[in-house]
């Protein structure tokens, strides 16, 4: 294992390829040494898990609903950081069945997470997830009597836009239009 660490931490594709196909002992879902997380999951906190690293980890059945202690799976980093791309290579090239609407530890979907963003990358995961059945009527609760719409989590114009273009909530698209 001491080999395949390192190089799955790396930026060289063949290298990962390589070791991957190899007869080296592994285990693609372990988690790697002093993190709780998995490869898979590091690389897309870290912000190196490109689509085709992502396609690569995933053929070697990296699963992708494995998550931190904190309970944030792969899908849930795609969709705080706005990485519409990982996005949709998690959903349609998982060998795990992905639901974009369930609820981390902390109560949030990916679907609350792109909402949060500053940048159109954000509302482009929102789209993505909505494609996917993300459910932009799901509530989030700082208590059980304090619930509000997730329109409220909404930081940018065009994240509202897609929430009002996709909400179901009868009245929230008359209500809330005059903000925008």
């Amino acid at each position: 294992m001491q080999q395949f660490y390192p190089v799955m931490r790396g930026e060289d594709l063949p290298a990962m390829k390589s070791i991957l196909s190899s007869d080296l002992p592994r285990d693609i879902n372990e988690r790697m040494p002093g993190r709780p997380q998995t490869t898979l999951l590091i690389r897309a906190f870290l912000g190196k898990c490109s689509a085709s690293v992502a396609s690569l980890l995933l053929s070697h059945d990296a699963d992708a609903t494995l998550a931190d202690a904190k309970g944030f799976a792969p899908l849930d980093v795609a969709a705080f950081f706005g990485r519409s791309d990982l996005i949709r290579i998690l959903m349609t090239e998982s060998k795990k069945k992905l639901d974009v609407n369930v609820l981390g530890d902390d109560g949030f979907s990916p679907v609350h997470r792109a909402c949060w963003g500053k940048t159109e990358g954000h509302a482009e995961a929102l789209e993505v997830l909505i494609e996917f059945g993300g459910d932009v009527d799901t509530l989030y609760c700082k208590s059980e009597d304090k619930c509000k719409h997730i329109y409220y989590l909404a930081e940018t114009d065009s994240v509202k836009k897609i929430i009002l273009a996709n909400a179901k909530v009868e009245g929230l698209n008359q209500e809330f239009n005059d903000e925008l």
